[in-house]
């Protein structure tokens, strides 16, 4: 029996982490780079994050006043770009280059401030060298104005460009699709450029599995078959291109050994599965058990003539008895008759008994990370859970379906399940003074969260009820002000609904 789970990769979502990018330009050389055209040197003057920036410029009084840098080892082109840029010529230009696969195939954001010849924020490519705008509006600052640009490239498309955290920007375009590098680029002079890094996107698609198997077959997703039972991740590619994961809990259950007898009259046979014996003697033969794997009969037959037998048996969960021709589904006494050609007649009572044993993981439950969560499996002979674990109890490490299999002092193999579902009740830490008198100290009165809120919104009221401040930015933080007027010292109150809480409290403005 062999699985094939590649035909759900286009159901699931999923997130996939990759190779994160730093550039800080704090180096003494510019070994990564390489300038294609014009000029570069590290500066210490004017610079946004740490002690250099890479200023980009080209003698004007070159023929060609166009400056271009290309990274040499960085490869990656989905996600998400952030660096500073700066623009200080009459007619400079500052454009951040991604997706660079050579210099007639890339994306740009071109950063052209006030005060220059032409003022604009442009997103543009060139494709086999031929050159397209696709989006252009207002400059986005004053020239020799340092901006915090974000650049976001998804394997579906879409382009993304924050400006000082707005956004500015959003298409979607995907002429290109091949990976590159990232580049800088600059007319006349000078542009600056500082602290570049690079966030990679998370997987379009995902997908987590529980599948189970029996001994000596497996499961096969994309190239890969596993045939032992653990936790498996798979990275494939779906039918657009984007990156997605499969992660496998496979079970793997053994065959099982069952060792039993039978008696039955001369000229009468016994039916094991598909076969028939009507000689004593000790035969094995196998079955399929009730998950479907291969199971072996070991049973020892004899053969008498006409006598009374009584046996007991137990039928187990779910499953029925062959006695002779008559198919047993519920516990009761049963007279077998065994009748030969020879008039030999022979009769097994049997005392068929419920199972008395029971498997119950108990109702379905919710749980956040934080806490210890152990699953009781109960007192049996042998344990499988569905994450291969043969233990009597489980430690929960993620929210799930646990199956549990189980074989009791009966012989009987019993079947439960319990859904964890992760729920976290989100705590809110709300400071109750600040000082916001420019010291850089505690200048800022923010909450804090145990987690980041799905929904948050906050108000402070003066102690008339005024609303002096709101947000629905849980990053964003209350200076003390009204409409950039100073407030006085004092009490104020202050209301936040996160989530589905809502709390008040007090707060202390000091100067």
């Amino acid at each position: 029996m062999r699985f094939s789970l590649g035909f759900l990769l286009g159901l699931l979502p999923l997130w996939l982490a990759g190779q994160s990018f730093f550039e800080g330009f704090e180096t003494p050389a510019l070994t990564d780079w390489e300038i294609l055209k014009g000029h570069a040197d590290l500066v210490t003057d004017p610079v946004i994050e740490g002690r250099q920036a890479i200023r980009v410029w080209q003698d004007v009084n070159a023929s060609d006043l166009e400056t271009i840098l290309r990274h040499r080892t960085f490869s990656d082109d989905y996600g998400v770009y952030t660096l500073y840029t700066r623009a200080d010529g009459p007619v400079s230009d500052a454009d951040f280059i991604f997706q660079f696969i050579d210099i007639n195939n890339y994306y740009f954001v071109s950063n052209k401030p006030y005060n220059t010849d032409n003022p604009e924020l442009l997103l543009g490519k060139v494709v086999n060298g031929q050159y397209t705008e696709i989006f252009r509006q207002g400059p986005a600052a004053d020239r020799g104005e340092w901006l915090k640009f974000q650049v976001e490239r998804t394997c579906a498309g879409a382009i993304r460009v924050w400006v000082n955290d707005s956004l500015r920007i959003e298409v979607v375009d995907q002429e290109i699709t091949r990976p590159g590098s990232i580049g800088l680029r600059t007319w006349e002079q000078y542009s600056y450029f500082d602290s570049i890094t690079f966030d990679p996107e998370r997987a379009f698609y995902e997908s987590r599995l529980s599948a189970q198997t029996c001994s000596g077959q497996g499961v096969t997703i994309g190239p890969h078959t596993y045939t032992e039972a653990g936790s498996y991740t798979d990275t494939l590619k779906t039918i657009d291109g984007c990156d997605s994961i499969i992660y496998l809990q496979l079970a793997v259950f053994p065959s099982l050994r069952v060792d039993t007898q039978f008696s039955i009259c001369s000229g009468t046979s016994l039916m094991v599965g598909d076969h028939a014996y009507d000689q004593p003697g000790t035969y094995t033969d196998t079955l399929s058990a009730a998950y479907g794997c291969d199971s072996i009969v070991h049973f020892t037959l004899t053969v008498t003539d006409g006598l009374v037998y009584s046996r007991d048996t137990i039928l187990c969960p779910g499953d029925t008895l062959m006695l002779d021709r008559e198919l047993v589904t519920a516990p009761g006494s049963y007279r077998i008759p065994y009748i030969s050609a020879s008039n030999c007649d022979s009769i097994i009572e049997w005392h068929v008994t419920a199972d008395p044993y029971s498997l119950d993981l108990g109702p379905d439950i919710t749980w956040c990370p934080d806490q210890p969560l152990t699953l009781n499996g109960g007192h049996f002979d042998r344990y499988l859970w569905s994450s291969g674990a043969t233990t009597p109890t489980l430690f929960i490490q993620q929210a799930g379906v646990y199956r549990l299999e189980a074989l009791d002092e009966a012989g009987c193999v019993l079947f439960d399940s319990i859904q964890v579902t992760e729920y976290c009740a989100l705590t809110i830490y709300v400071p109750n003074i600040f000082s916001p008198n420019d010291d850089a100290i505690n200048d800022q009165w923010r909450p804090s969260f145990s987690r980041p809120p799905v929904s948050y919104e906050v108000m402070i009221f003066d102690r008339w009820g005024n609303l002096v401040y709101s947000s629905r930015d849980p990053e964003e933080g209350w200076d003390g002000r009204k409409n950039q007027q100073l407030l006085l010292p004092g009490v104020y109150v202050w209301k936040i609904h996160a989530d589905e809480q809502m709390e008040w409290g007090n707060l202390t403005l000091v100067r």
